[in-house]
């Protein structure tokens, strides 16, 4: 695993917060909003097997909100979900996300029944964020990871060289699904269930 080096905890928050809060950023990605809610809504599709409807969800590291309005509304190839869905980020965009750091999550102990993100490669502390992770999530909770292994660009804190080194942070979960894609960017989806 590959790690950023930053001189401190607050050189890497601004070093985020400059990505979601650039005007130029905020503008492309709003007028590519219906696109993102397909693409997300078509990711989910692998969870309808495993979350109810009304599940509550959190999704760490949601920018823009996108995938917590598709979770909220979901809606593909005529499926029909609803579920209790929020997101955090360290820049907040009503009113899909909220402002909140994945290294604390601002939520209480095992409020939600899956947490989503395709920022775990943002992240800071990989062991204090998945230790948050497993303070908000149910017995038997789900993760859904969506990962850019073996990419290292801009933005990102951590670059991963496998789903082993994923899975060697969680001993306590299983593996249900793994999707793999030859695509540049996102090209892992990982999904896992808390044991016992």
């Amino acid at each position: 695993m590959k790690k950023r080096l930053y001189t401190d905890y607050q050189q890497y928050l601004a070093h985020q917060v400059e990505k979601t809060s650039r005007k130029s950023t905020i503008r492309r990605m709003e007028s590519k909003r219906t696109c993102e809610l397909r693409r997300f809504r078509k990711v989910f599709t692998m969870l309808l097997p495993y979350l109810p409807e009304q599940s509550r969800v959190l999704c760490l590291g949601a920018r823009y909100g996108y995938e917590v309005e598709a979770f909220a509304h979901y809606r593909f190839k005529g499926v029909r979900r609803q579920y209790r869905a929020v997101g955090i980020d360290l820049v907040p965009h009503p009113p899909w996300v909220v402002y909140g750091d994945m290294h604390a999550i601002p939520f209480s102990t095992a409020e939600f029944d899956l947490v989503y993100s395709n920022s775990l490669d943002h992240v800071h502390d990989l062991s204090q964020v998945l230790s948050e992770v497993r303070r908000v999530l149910v017995r038997r909770g789900l993760i859904l990871f969506h990962l850019a292994l073996n990419q290292f660009q801009d933005y990102e804190s951590l670059a991963f060289e496998s789903i082993a080194e994923v899975m060697q942070e969680l001993p306590d979960f299983r593996k249900l699904v793994t999707i793999r894609s030859l695509r540049s960017g996102l090209n892992c989806r990982l999904l896992l269930r808390r044991r016992g």
